[in-house]
């Protein structure tokens, strides 16, 4: 039997991807997690955010900080995966 929605991995490796066009490098993952750094957290979001409004992901929470920003969203089965967004330590 066929899934018809995608797996956590799947997803993970969509939201990546979609992570990588706005300008965001993940960093590694965990099950519902990926551990991300951008130059500017706050634009970074703001630019996901904006891109998250054309796929089937949809926005729970978001949280905006100079050093840290993050944003969980929910797939089509309302599975979260929060990306955190850090700045590159130095």
């Amino acid at each position: 039997m066929t899934s018809m929605y995608a797996t956590r991995t799947q997803v993970q490796q969509e939201l990546s991807n979609l992570c990588a066009k706005v300008g965001v490098t993940t960093e590694g993952t965990a099950p519902a997690l990926l551990n991300t750094t951008a130059a500017d957290p706050r634009a970074a979001l703001a630019q996901l955010r904006d891109a998250l409004k054309a796929t089937i992901y949809r926005e729970r929470t978001a949280a905006d900080g100079a050093e840290e920003s993050f944003i969980t969203v929910l797939d089509a089965i309302d599975r979260t995966v929060t990306i955190k967004i850090r700045r590159p330590l130095t």
